[in-house]
């Protein structure tokens, strides 16, 4: 348990710098499957979905709104953080 909170701490000190440090595999002009997959799916407002390790939330933006319930995890609160902010 201590090395998961020892991990929530380190991931929380970037979330901050997050856009700087990592690849949004959503930003517009990646070419990204999930997102025609996520399209794919089937009456998606009837189901809920979940993003577990959201980081940030980059693919929160695509899931809320489509589907009907929409759960976002991750053991670092300050990606939770971010991941609120990014959703208003």
């Amino acid at each position: 348990m201590r090395e998961l909170q020892d991990q929530g701490r380190q991931w929380s000190r970037h979330a901050a710098r997050y856009d700087d440090l990592f690849l949004d595999a959503f930003q517009p002009g990646v070419v990204n499957p999930v997102l025609g997959m996520l399209d794919a799916v089937p009456e998606p407002a009837s189901k809920t979905v979940a993003d577990l390790g959201c980081g940030v939330g980059p693919l929160l933006p695509h899931l809320v709104g489509r589907f009907g319930r929409v759960i976002a995890l991750d053991f670092a609160p300050g990606m939770i953080t971010r991941a609120q902010a990014r959703l208003g």
